[in-house]
């Protein structure tokens, strides 16, 4: 499928300005700094970001058959071309269910929204159907049948599924009640194939117990066993301080693991059912919060820092899943201040962009950040970040004004803040 070289289509709220391959950026229109002093950024400028994101992946859509497949940037991404074909699977998976992320939120904001003249309500709809349906050429493989091809090892499936039904859960009343029983079915035989397989004794964990839990609070019948033992699990990783060793790491996949899927499945699942166990992931996400503010500058800005930096902002992503745990313990004003500002890191720099997409890199292409498991789609767990658009618009997290935490008080002196755990 060749690019298609023309202006982005016109989207409310964006800046559109790419043309014959000319990079453009996001731009905050109408900022307003009465409820943003810092960053001008509301409720309505985050889904005008998620929005540009998605008509920057539909400039590659002519159709609704088309798959999203982003153009190849480098030689060193996968899959390479002596893959065997599970790779191109699941290249193709993630650029669909990373992809959704950012899509999600806007569908539910308009379920009628075009990019690129598609309906992409009915396009994620109808994706999602070919990629689980073994008969379809767009189908992505059971990875119970990758085991008997090619061993039992971990499979890229397992991280998408979970992407794909967090973003099902946001679009319950868009896209998955839509479907038929017979469709419901189909999504969630695959999505049981993942979740009971074989998974990696770290934060990949969390992908089992996300496809679980949607199977369970849907009506299908899990491995109760499995779903506790991987909790546990997760929460016998925890060292102290609010954080989680990820098997030898510390990094940022506390905020944009740890601390994104905990806070969700206390939401979907633990707060009405297990109780203690949510007690448990609410206690210590609250006291990450109390100290990851000062993993960033005054104005936001994040260091570049561990693995998968590609994935960017997504370091933000626990500010906003914060805020559905019960009783949040940080200033909700303060915690927007930081996502918006980290977002804008990024987004207005045209350097970060190939394509009319996210590139593989940290501002522009930097081959020395690509790892074996980042595809041209990878990227797109930036989108992780608009979790905080599933909050309601009365949430404080969008009410409060935003205000600049610890920092007016601390002026011109250093403090340093010791994390023992860790």
């Amino acid at each position: 499928m060749s690019l298609n070289l023309k202006n982005l289509e016109s989207v409310d709220g964006i800046d559109s300005t790419w043309l014959n391959g000319k990079p453009y950026a996001f731009k905050v229109e109408n900022p307003d700094f009465e409820k943003s002093p810092f960053s001008g950024m509301t409720r309505k400028h985050w889904l005008d970001a998620a929005r540009f994101l998605t008509n920057g992946v539909f400039q590659h859509i002519d159709s609704i058959d088309d798959p999203i497949v982003m153009p190849k940037q480098n030689e060193i991404s996968y899959p390479q071309p002596d893959d065997p074909k599970h790779r191109f699977q699941a290249c193709e998976f993630e650029g669909l269910a990373r992809t959704f992320m950012a899509a999600a939120p806007v569908i539910v904001d308009d379920p009628e929204t075009m990019c690129n003249g598609i309906n992409i309500r009915d396009y994620y709809a109808y994706q999602i159907l070919q990629a689980t349906d073994p008969s379809s050429p767009r189908f992505i493989g059971f990875i119970s049948d990758f085991h008997k091809e090619y061993g039992r090892i971990q499979y890229q499936q397992t991280v998408e599924g979970a992407a794909l039904v967090i973003c099902l859960m946001q679009t319950k009343e868009q896209i998955w009640d839509l479907y038929s029983d017979v469709q419901k079915k189909q999504i969630a035989d695959l999505i049981s194939d993942y979740a009971h397989s074989l998974t990696i004794g770290h934060n990949w964990r969390f992908f089992n117990v996300l496809m679980l839990t949607f199977l369970k609070v849907n009506g299908f019948e899990i491995d109760e066993a499995a779903l506790k033992d991987h909790l546990q699990h997760l929460i016998s990783n925890f060292v102290g301080d609010g954080w989680y060793i990820d098997d030898t790491n510390y990094d940022f996949y506390n905020p944009w693991g740890f601390h994104f899927y905990g806070p969700l499945w206390c939401k979907w699942y633990g707060y009405e059912h297990e109780p203690e166990m949510a007690a448990i992931i609410e206690k210590r996400n609250h006291a990450f919060m109390k100290t990851w503010p000062r993993f960033f500058a005054r104005d936001g800005k994040q260091l570049m820092w561990g693995r998968s930096i590609i994935y960017r902002f997504a370091a933000s992503t626990a500010f906003g899943a914060h805020f559905l745990t019960n009783a949040p313990v940080i200033d909700p004003g303060f915690a927007r201040r930081i996502a918006s500002g980290n977002m804008m890191q990024f987004l207005p720099r045209e350097d970060v962009y190939v394509n009319g997409l996210p590139c593989l890199g940290y501002y522009g292409p930097f081959e020395p950040l690509i790892q074996y498991y980042s595809c041209a789609a990878s990227p797109f767990w930036i989108a992780k970040i608009f979790v905080a658009l599933s909050l309601p618009e009365d949430s404080p997290f969008w009410t409060a004004q935003e205000n600049e935490g610890f920092w007016a008080e601390l002026g011109d002196r250093t403090e340093t803040v010791e994390l023992p755990g860790p």
